[in-house]
């Protein structure tokens, strides 16, 4: 669970691990960036099921998909999910994953410099 995203973040519950195994089944046909599903289709894909589920647990279930290795080399990018089709495509996620945490990371930092700052 991540401080100050409790809701978002909290352990997945028993009815979102019931999910797990159709998310699996699905995401695993979804080979290559072009096919790729976004969050909003596999929230309008469960509502037609009768099962509600926001945007940020089904992030919290990819999250726990990918944690766990239950489908291998699960990408994402602006148009959704997929499976890398290829080592180009997977290097490129790899690389946009390392640049959202070189981000955070360099928020992180400005803001510990002006929190101390702050101090003196």
């Amino acid at each position: 669970m991540i401080t100050n995203f409790n809701r978002e973040t909290h352990d997945l519950s028993q009815e979102e691990l019931d999910l797990v195994p159709g998310f699996i089944n699905g995401l695993k046909t979804k080979i290559g960036k072009s096919n790729a599903i976004s969050n909003k289709q596999i929230r309008e894909a469960y509502q037609e099921r009768g099962v509600k589920i926001s945007d940020a647990r089904v992030r919290k279930i990819i999250n726990f998909i990918r944690i766990k290795g239950l489908v291998k080399i699960l990408c994402a990018s602006s148009f959704g999910y997929y499976v890398a089709s290829n080592d180009q495509e997977f290097k490129e996620y790899l690389k946009g994953l390392e640049e959202r945490i070189n981000s955070q990371s360099a928020v992180y930092y400005a803001l510990m410099q002006q929190w101390t700052n702050s101090k003196k």
